[in-house]
């Protein structure tokens, strides 16, 4: 298998997926990959179905507080059986937790040489378009591209996700796809140390 690494240098940080700030203090879901990351990552290189395996890693993770756009709502002000209740439409500032990746890595293996080729060549856009990462040296030799058996890359630290069936007892619920009549998707994460 081909081997590319892809981060954004010793100082980056980087979103995963832009909608993380929504339960991801209880699902801590920027610390894998899930099958629609994977599956946007092969569009946009035009390499669908070409990625074997691939694996996340990172040096911690930051936590700060983001407050979002003021939102629209209705308030209900009155009270009382003789008192007029009106809404009133109230403008509000919503504050979101974001946690955020420290050094983002991710690493892509292709059976080709070719698509490892092409794949060194691009960027990936990491969540959202501002975050990015790029091909980097692989190893202290400044192999860009490195070839490793599946024994050798199981080995590599980081996370990886797999297909899993919702039968799985390590099945962990990723989404629904929607090229696929919104069925239920599941993935099974390994970490490595």
């Amino acid at each position: 298998m081909y081997c590319v690494k892809f981060n954004g240098g010793p100082c980056s940080v980087g979103y995963i997926r832009p909608w993380n700030s929504v339960r991801d203090s209880e699902t801590y879901s920027l610390t894998y990959l899930p099958t629609s990351f994977i599956n946007g990552i092969e569009a946009e290189h035009h390499c669908v179905g070409k990625i074997l395996r691939h694996k996340l890693r990172f040096s911690g993770m930051t936590k700060e507080l983001f407050v979002s756009e003021e939102l629209m709502g209705l308030v209900k002000r009155g009270c009382g059986k003789n008192k007029h209740i009106e809404f009133l439409r109230m403008r509000e500032h919503a504050i979101s937790t974001i946690h955020q990746l420290s050094n983002p890595e991710i690493i892509l293996g292709f059976e080709k040489l070719e698509d490892a080729e092409d794949a060194a060549k691009n960027s990936i856009y990491v969540g959202q378009e501002q975050y990015m990462i790029y091909p980097v040296e692989f190893d202290e030799d400044s192999n860009i591209i490195v070839e490793l058996t599946d024994e050798e890359f199981s080995k590599l630290s980081g996370t990886e996700t797999f297909a899993s069936t919702e039968d799985d007892e390590d099945a962990v619920y990723c989404g629904n796809n929607r090229q696929k009549n919104n069925e239920k998707m599941f993935i099974k994460i390994v970490r490595t140390k």
